[in-house]
């Protein structure tokens, strides 16, 4: 994503927070290099017949008696496939620029290949990096919902990130146990509480939302160039937000959540959080539609009621006058 992309997702503090994100990670991508592909010579594919043929008779069963080792018989047997290739019209005027597109076409792909190696690379170590330092904001939602986000606040008051999570360790510890305190990301939430402070965001500000759009953001920093007539792709660029994710291409960002179906629970495309262009967005929000459409769900986010599962339920368990008129529907 080169260009400008069309961002379907917004947030102030996934704003305030990117800012410090770009100081504390390498998002930049690896150059990618000025190529401008060979040309393809005149009478090219006539000359690579051409040589299949050659080859092709020189391994002819026929002629395995009149084969010899030493060099003349070799050098004989080399000027009597010439000759025929010859009296078949074989383009040897054509030959060197046809081997020189090749040398040159090889050293293309493999500067190409190279590129696209050590950009996927760059790019999956930045996102290591990102996951990473957005484990330590994750980490203060997990402990708001179960310390509560009264306490969480006080302690985002703390001098530093280590008398933050003193705090939030005595605090768990009283309320439950130490057992208690271990399983919570103390020493995370603590880090995360002073990014924030720095960032002027106050710890009961701070939702998913605003994590999903800096991942976002992060993202499209992090994709790496695409090259023009390269035949492979990039690696999907994979993000974990709570129990969601976020995966993002060359054509677009999109977020997965879990959701309730009829066989369990999923992890289901949700929503385009951001496009190459505004028209590729709606492309992939009608694959994305189109896949939920095959499957009854409940997202975590969403009512029961109004559910495509709740539907399909009354329609396959029943529910008197109301499910009969749910089948109508």
């Amino acid at each position: 994503m080169t260009k400008k992309p069309f961002i379907n997702i917004q947030s102030a503090n996934a704003d305030a927070l990117f800012a410090h994100l770009s100081d504390a990670v390498d998002m930049s991508r690896e150059a990618a290099p000025a190529l401008i592909a060979p040309e393809k010579p005149e009478h090219y594919a006539e000359v690579k017949s051409g040589l299949h043929s050659i080859a092709e008779h020189a391994i002819d069963p026929a002629r395995a008696q009149e084969r010899r080792t030493d060099s003349t018989d070799v050098a004989r047997e080399l000027v009597s496939l010439l000759a025929d290739a010859a009296r078949r019209g074989f383009r040897f005027d054509a030959l060197a620029p046809a081997l020189e597109y090749d040398e040159a076409h090889k050293r293309y792909r493999s500067t190409m290949d190279v590129y696209a190696r050590n950009s996927d690379a760059r790019a999956q170590r930045a996102v290591k990096a990102v996951q990473d330092w957005t484990d330590d904001l994750l980490a203060v939602l997990q402990v708001c919902k179960a310390l509560g986000i009264e306490e969480v606040v006080e302690a985002q008051a703390a001098d530093n990130k280590l008398l933050a999570s003193t705090a939030l360790r005595f605090i768990a510890e009283e309320r439950g146990s130490v057992s208690v305190a271990s399983a919570l990301p103390i020493v995370a939430a603590g880090r995360g509480l002073m990014v924030l402070r720095s960032a002027g965001i106050q710890a009961d500000k701070l939702t998913q939302s605003d994590l999903e759009a800096l991942v976002t953001r992060a993202a499209l920093d992090i994709m790496p160039e695409p090259m023009p007539g390269y035949g492979l792709n990039i690696s999907t660029l994979r993000f974990r937000v709570g129990t969601s994710k976020i995966t993002a291409g060359p054509r677009a960002v999109i977020l997965y959540r879990e959701a309730q179906t009829q066989g369990g629970r999923l992890v289901l495309p949700h929503s385009v959080l951001a496009a190459a262009s505004k028209a590729i967005a709606g492309e992939e929000t009608a694959k994305i539609a189109s896949r939920l459409a095959q499957t009854p769900h409940q997202f975590n986010d969403g009512g029961y009621a109004s559910s495509s599962l709740a539907k399909s339920n009354r329609r396959v368990y029943g529910a008197g006058l109301n499910g009969y008129a749910d089948t109508l529907s």
